[in-house]
């Protein structure tokens, strides 16, 4: 819709310019008559040239429907190599209309300054985890946590350990790495809990999942208690519904009850698989393409209660499982982003895609949004229809 809008607006206003012209220069034949057809002229060439600069998305432009407090976070595109870039923006963007909110100026992010920092958020704060580095290796760990409204910094502690970091929504952050799991106070940055397990995911905001080597554990979050542990889990990556923990590795998918750790179904995909994911009652995995045995890559929906299969569609060689909502899953077929329903694998729309851009880099209640790396254009989408709602740069 913009490529087609911009040759129709382009055109438009080229004729009335074009019809201008003309008649300044041909039909003009009164003083007040020129200028008539003249400031026609000037009108045309100002409106193609305003347009060209927005890219011509501006009359495209609508509020998503979304409340105004939803922010989108993101770094802006920097041309060049990675170790030459030494500054970047952190950008929040409102995601009812793409409005560039506030911006937060980061150093030293080159590899050797430690790279872009991972982020989490919620609806108060948004937390940055950064490595600080020597120059042979990682010295240690600094969060910040900043205003979601104002781009203040609320507090920055000094950590001991990196990996990842997620904000559980419950007033507070959990950070870990492959041996130790920490929980902090997300107003303060206080550290509260500490446990001696790591690969951890929370699900829930009372229970966590452990993954060593080929066991799966659940944890209490108020006291580390252990309340179960499964042996011969396939892989690490989890997600889970209320009563099922779905966990991927190695090509096998296997659903854990998460009641008791008690195996429901297992099966095996052949090849290599990407993490699970699930919306309603449908658990979604991306297979990889095998070239030298001619095999594409496929995208599989299975039934979480039984692990029965639903459907599969044949991606491509490059196949990517971007996410999965409200029974609509958005996946890569090589040249489009497409969206399927995940009930019964019906093809709804299509985006298409040049060398992986744009990328899905979120979904948010019913929204799509798309980032075009480099331009650094963002697109929200309806994920229904593939509608535009607004398309802004950063």
């Amino acid at each position: 819709p913009v490529f087609l809008s911009a040759w129709i607006y382009t055109g438009a206003f080229g004729v009335l310019g074009f019809f201008g012209l003309c008649g300044v220069l041909y039909l003009a034949d009164r003083k007040h008559t020129r200028a008539i057809f003249c400031a026609l002229s000037v009108i045309s060439i100002i409106a193609i040239i305003t347009a060209w600069f927005t890219g011509f998305t501006f009359h495209l432009n609508t509020s998503a429907p979304l409340p105004d407090d939803r922010i989108l976070y993101t770094f802006p595109y920097q041309p060049g190599p990675p170790d030459s870039i030494n500054t970047t923006d952190l950008v929040a963007v409102r995601e009812r209309d793409g409005q560039a909110l506030w911006r937060y100026t980061l150093n030293d992010v080159s590899p050797l300054g430690g790279g872009l920092p991972r982020i989490a958020s919620d609806d108060q704060r948004v937390y940055l985890l950064r490595s600080v580095m020597s120059p042979d290796t990682v010295k240690a760990y600094t969060i910040t946590a900043l205003s979601a409204s104002s781009r203040r910094q609320i507090w920055r502690v000094t950590a001991d350990l990196g990996g990842r970091i997620t904000a559980t929504g419950d007033g507070r952050i959990m950070l870990g790495d492959q041996k130790t799991t920490v929980f902090l106070d997300a107003s303060t940055g206080r550290e509260t809990l500490r446990f001696p397990f790591g690969n951890a995911t929370l699900i829930s905001g009372s229970v966590i999942y452990s993954c060593s080597q080929d066991s799966i554990s659940a944890y209490d979050t108020r006291n580390g208690d252990l309340l179960w542990q499964s042996r011969g889990a396939p892989g690490c990556d989890l997600v889970a519904t209320s009563d099922m923990l779905i966990v991927e590795g190695n090509g096998v998918l296997a659903a854990l009850r998460t009641a008791d750790g008690s195996l429901a179904w297992r099966v095996s995909e052949d090849v290599e698989s990407s993490a699970p994911m699930i919306t309603g009652d449908v658990v979604l995995v991306s297979t990889q393409a095998v070239q030298y045995k001619r095999i594409k890559g496929a995208l599989i929906a299975r039934r979480v209660s039984d692990g029965v299969l639903l459907w599969q569609d044949t991606m491509g060689d490059y196949s990517v499982l971007y996410g999965a909502a409200d029974n609509i899953t958005l996946a890569t077929n090589d040249t489009a982003i497409l969206a399927l329903r995940a009930s019964d694998g019906a093809r709804l729309w299509s985006f298409a895609q040049s060398d992986g851009n744009p990328a899905v880099i979120a979904l948010d209640d019913r929204v799509v949004f798309l980032r075009h790396e480099n331009t650094s254009q963002i697109m929200a989408l309806n994920l229904h229809t593939g509608a535009m709602y607004w398309q802004a740069s950063v």
